[in-house]
């Protein structure tokens, strides 16, 4: 598993370790027969401990006429492609690319309560299924994480990441985002930040969250009474957050910014700050996480997070494309893509 994106490690930075040269490597890393097994074994070894991968171009002839299945949840592949942002946003990112291959991407629909194995089943018998792309918000159940776990071709989730499961994973680094988000703040001058995040909550919130906190420790500011948590379950996020924001609006908690946990929060804080005449950004800063800008009032951009989209995309088709050649592969399961800073008109400096 990986943490923080880091640099990534080239040939030269393998050569230089071993002590050869950085076409050794190159061949190394292709099986060259020219390269002899001890010295091919110590390459490809270090290669994976320091978690070397690189994209690999396959042949016309060697995936022409594959498929790979795309899964979204929705009742048909129209309700997914049209009102799934997401999806279709993941699968505008790989249109072109499995095109340039002749690969066929089929878009699955699966139910709300249906399992991932019957529907993927279905599909897979129909052969010549080289991988599986699972872009989702929702929670992923045991029994078909220990499915997808034992499939033989390679299963890629975008935006989901399951615990001690060895399924390659694609995610935006949700920990970073929270903590430049409250490092934004800080730089413009506020003290009193505000957190306000919901229940239940996912992995993907509760990283949000740990990057607020992490941010104020740094900064010797973290105060556990400026964190919100909203019960959305009966009237969903915006109304829930705004109802609990008049709440604490007329409480008089001090603070002068909020880091909510995604676009919707965010919106359910300024329309109480707005009904109680509070004013975004003067008088209240607001971030955001998603980019959802069909949210928005419009004469406001918040201030948010973007998913690297495009970037997902090629990563997990290059995962697929890159399976079965163990020395091409990327060490970790999980794979963190850095988000993407909106900075709207939602926020300014204390007292502005």
């Amino acid at each position: 598993m990986t943490g923080r994106k880091r640099a990534m490690v080239n040939q030269a930075d393998i050569a230089e370790k071993l002590g050869v040269s950085r076409s050794t490597v190159s061949r190394a890393l292709r099986n060259d027969p020219s390269i002899g097994e001890e010295m091919r074994r110590n390459v490809q070894k270090l290669a994976r401990e320091l978690g070397y991968w690189r994209p690999y171009a396959p042949r016309e002839q060697e995936v022409a006429g594959k498929r790979i299945l795309l899964l979204g949840l929705g009742s048909s592949r129209e309700q997914i492609t049209n009102e799934n942002f997401f999806f279709s946003r993941v699968l505008m990112s790989l249109a072109e690319r499995v095109k340039e291959y002749q690969i066929d991407l089929e878009i699955i629909p699966v139910k709300v309560n249906r399992s991932l194995r019957s529907v993927i089943d279905q599909y897979r018998d129909q052969g010549n299924v080289i991988g599986i792309i699972i872009p989702t918000h929702s929670e992923i159940h045991t029994d078909d994480a220990v499915y997808l776990q034992g499939l033989s071709c390679p299963v890629v989730l975008i935006n989901r990441y399951i615990r001690d499961c060895s399924i390659y994973s694609v995610m935006c680094d949700d920990f970073q985002a929270g903590q430049l988000a409250t490092e934004y703040l800080l730089e413009l001058g506020h003290r009193k930040i505000a957190h306000v995040r919901y229940a239940p909550s996912s992995m993907v919130l509760d990283n949000r969250y740990y990057g607020y906190q992490v941010a104020l420790l740094k900064a010797g500011l973290y105060d556990p009474r400026l964190e919100i948590v909203v019960d959305k379950r009966e009237k969903g996020v915006r109304r829930s957050t705004y109802e609990a924001m008049l709440k604490v609006f007329q409480a008089g908690i001090d603070f002068t910014a909020i880091v909510a946990v995604s676009d919707l929060a965010a919106m359910g804080v300024v329309d109480a700050a707005l009904e109680l005449g509070i004013r975004v950004p003067e008088d209240l800063s607001v971030t955001g996480f998603d980019y959802a800008k069909e949210l928005y009032p419009s004469n406001m951009l918040l201030t948010s997070f973007d998913y690297p989209m495009e970037e997902m995309g090629r990563t997990a088709l290059q995962i697929i494309l890159n399976a079965g050649r163990e020395a091409l592969m990327p060490k970790a399961c999980r794979i963190l893509l850095a988000p993407r800073m909106i900075r709207g008109n939602s926020c300014a400096a204390p007292g502005m």
